[in-house]
C-alpha cells in the first residue's frame, strides 16, 4: 500500500509539473485559434486510423493465445477499450489488469493465463519496436540527444525478451523451484503464487507455436504503421509540415513515456512529451500544445467512451473497475 501511495504521489507531482511546463508561455488566443482552424476531417480520419490500430492489436492478441482457443475478436477489441477507460479513469495504470479481467469474465479464460498473453504482447511490442528504434538512432542527429536513451531501451527490451523465452522454455523447473522456495512461508499459501505464476507463464505458449509467429509480427507492423499514420494525419490537420523522423521519434517517446508514473492517461506528462519531441523540429509551441490536446483525446478519450459503451453492453458497472486495485492488494487475480 505504501508503494502505491508513493507512486500516486509521484504521479501527481509529475503530472502537475508537466501541465505547468506545457502551458508555460502559451498564448491561449493563438492556441484556441489553432484549434478552431484545424482540419477536423483529417482529425476524424486520424481517429479512425487509430481505432484500426486497436483492431490490429486485437487481431495480434488472438494469435498470442495459441495453442489454446482464442476469445472472440469482439471481446478482445472491447477489452482494449475497457483497458483505455481504466487507464484514463483510474490512478494506478490498471489497464492491463482490466483487460485480463474482461477476457476472464467475457471469454471464460483464466485471468492469469490472459495476463501472461498480455505480458508476452508487451514484449512483442518492444521487440518489434527495435527496428524502428534502430532507424531512429541511424537517422537522428546527435543534437536530439536520443542515442544513449535508445541504446539503453533497446538493451532492456532484449534482456526482457530473453527472460520471457527462458521462463517459457523451463517453466516446469521454475514452477517446482518456486513452490519449494515458498513452501516455508506458510502465510503465502492462500495466495497460491506458484499456481498463478505457472498459469501466467503458460500464457507465453505462443512462443512454442511457430506457425503463429508470422501473423504476430505482421499484425505488430500493421499496428505501428497505423499508429504512426494517425499521428501524422493529426499533425497535418494543424497544417504542420514535419519530417517522418519527427513522427518516428514521437511514436517511440510516447510509448516509453506511457510507463512514467503520472495521473490517469498521463495527464500533463503526455502533453509535455509531445511538445519536447516536436520542439527540435521548430514546431510552434502553441501549435504543439493544440496538437497534444487533440492527440490525447484521440488516444484516450474516444476509446474510453467506447469502453463505457462496452461496459454498458455487458452490464458491467464502473465500480468493477474501481475494485481492481483491491484485487491487486489481495494478491490474487483469478480469485
Amino acid at each position: 500500500m505504501g508503494k502505491r501511495r508513493t507512486r500516486l504521489a509521484l504521479g501527481v507531482v509529475l503530472s502537475l509539473l508537466g501541465l505547468a511546463l506545457t502551458f508555460r508561455n502559451v498564448h491561449f488566443s493563438r492556441l484556441l485559434r489553432a484549434l478552431a482552424e484545424a482540419d477536423y476531417i483529417l482529425v476524424t480520419i486520424a481517429l479512425a486510423v487509430n481505432l484500426l490500430a486497436f483492431g490490429a492489436t486485437a487481431m495480434r492478441w488472438r494469435f498470442l493465445f495459441s495453442p489454446h482457443r482464442a476469445p472472440r475478436f469482439s471481446h478482445l477489441f472491447s477489452g482494449l477499450m475497457v483497458a483505455q477507460l481504466a487507464n484514463t479513469a483510474l490512478p494506478a495504470h490498471l489497464g492491463i489488469v482490466a483487460r485480463a479481467y474482461w477476457i476472464g469474465e467475457m471469454g471464460g479464460v483464466s485471468k492469469t493465463f490472459t495476463l501472461g498473453t498480455i505480458v508476452l504482447e508487451k514484449v512483442v511490442e518492444g521487440v518489434t519496436l527495435l527496428p524502428l528504434l534502430a532507424l531512429l538512432l541511424l537517422l537522428s542527429p546527435s543534437s536530439l540527444g536520443v542515442q544513449q536513451t535508445g541504446w539503453t531501451l533497446g538493451a532492456a527490451l532484449v534482456v526482457l525478451a530473453l527472460v520471457i523465452v527462458l521462463l517459457n522454455r523451463y517453466k516446469e523447473g521454475f514452477s517446482r523451484f518456486l513452490a519449494a522456495s515458498l513452501s516455508s512461508f506458510s502465510g503465502l499459501g492462500p495466495l497460491r503464487l506458484p499456481e498463478h505464476l505457472t498459469s501466467l507463464i503458460e500464457g507465453f505458449g505462443a512462443l512454442r507455436a511457430k506457425e503463429v509467429w508470422a501473423p504476430i509480427w505482421g499484425w505488430s507492423m500493421v499496428t505501428w504503421a497505423a499508429i504512426a499514420l494517425s499521428y501524422y494525419l493529426a499533425l497535418r490537420a494543424f497544417h504542420v509540415q514535419a519530417p517522418p523522423l519527427a513522427i518516428l521519434l514521437l511514436l517511440i517517446v510516447l510509448q516509453v513515456g506511457a510507463r512514467v508514473p503520472a495521473l490517469p492517461s498521463g495527464l500533463g506528462v503526455f502533453h509535455y512529451l509531445v511538445i519536447l519531441t516536436l520542439s527540435p523540429f521548430l514546431v510552434d509551441k502553441d501549435l504543439a500544445v493544440s496538437y497534444a490536446l487533440v492527440l490525447h483525446a484521440m488516444i484516450f478519450l474516444v476509446p474510453s467512451l467506447l469502453g463505457i459503451f462496452c461496459l454498458w453492453r455487458a452490464h458491467w458497472g464502473l465500480g468493477r473497475l474501481w475494485n481492481l486495485e483491491a484485487v491487486l492488494s489481495s494478491g490474487s487475480v483469478d480469485g
